[in-house]
């Protein structure tokens, strides 16, 4: 199955309509955090130059520079496993652990 496909997929299950991340936009990713786990990923609204996305694993921080903003095909390339949640639209969030996902909208997301 390819990337859309896969992403249509996971949508469809959860009622989403796909609004895909673009491969060379920015999405703030945890990039020191890549090998814990759980994944979290949360998406706002989408801006002229970021796709929304927040990525992080295991613990939040409130720290300045816990996030860097990274293309998206590099934040897929380090994880792999989020591609398919990569086309949920704004408003969005996702915690996945090894067999475990949880997908749910969380409409304060828009808000900000």
């Amino acid at each position: 199955m390819d990337v859309e496909q896969s992403q249509q997929k996971l949508c469809d299950r959860y009622a989403a309509t796909p609004l895909p991340a673009g491969d060379w936009v920015n999405t703030g990713f945890a990039a020191r955090t890549a090998n814990l786990r759980p994944i979290h990923g949360l998406r706002h609204a989408m801006t002229n130059d970021t796709t929304g996305w927040f990525i992080w694993c295991g613990d939040w921080s409130d720290a300045g520079d816990f996030f860097q903003p990274t293309h998206t095909t590099h934040v897929a390339q380090a994880l792999p496993e989020i591609t398919p949640f990569l086309a949920l639209p704004p408003g969005y969030r996702f915690l996945i652990d090894r067999d475990y996902e949880d997908v749910w909208f969380d409409h304060a997301l828009l808000a900000v």
